[in-house]
C-alpha cells in the first residue's frame, strides 16, 4: 500500500484510501490487517504522499452480491433478524487508531 500511495502521489492530488478491508468471519486477521494498513498509510505520508483519509470497509456486515450474507466484512457484527450490531475486536482496534490518529504503541507487536 505504501508504494502505491507514493506512486499515486506524483499526480499531486489529495489521496483517500477507501473500501480497504477483508472478510474475516472470525475477526482473527482483521485487527492486524488494520494495524498494518494504517502503518503503511503513515509511511506513505512520511514519504510525502498527501493522504487525507483512510476508510475501512465496512462498518457493519453487509450483503455482498456474489456471496450474499456469508462474508463478514464489518467491524460490527449484524444480527439480521434483530438488527442488533455487536462490536468485534477489530472495532476496538480501529477506534483506538482513530482516537490516536495513528497506531498507538500498545497495539503494535
Amino acid at each position: 500500500m505504501t508504494a502505491q500511495l507514493v506512486r499515486l502521489s506524483r499526480y499531486r492530488v489529495p489521496l483517500y484510501v477507501t473500501e480497504n478491508g477483508l472478510y474475516d468471519n472470525d475477526d482473527v486477521r482483521r485487527p492486524s490487517f488494520l494495524i498494518e494498513h494504517v502503518q503503511a498509510v503513515a509511511e506513505a505520508i512520511r514519504r510525502g504522499a498527501d493522504v487525507r483519509g483512510y476508510f475501512h470497509w465496512s462498518l457493519v456486515d453487509n450483503f455482498e452480491w456474489a456471496e450474499g450474507w456469508a462474508t463478514h466484512f464489518g467491524l460490527l457484527a449484524l444480527n439480521r433478524r434483530t438488527g442488533a450490531r455487536t462490536p468485534r475486536r477489530s472495532a476496538e482496534v480501529y477506534a483506538a487508531i482513530c482516537r490516536a490518529n495513528g497506531v498507538p504503541a500498545d497495539l503494535t507487536p
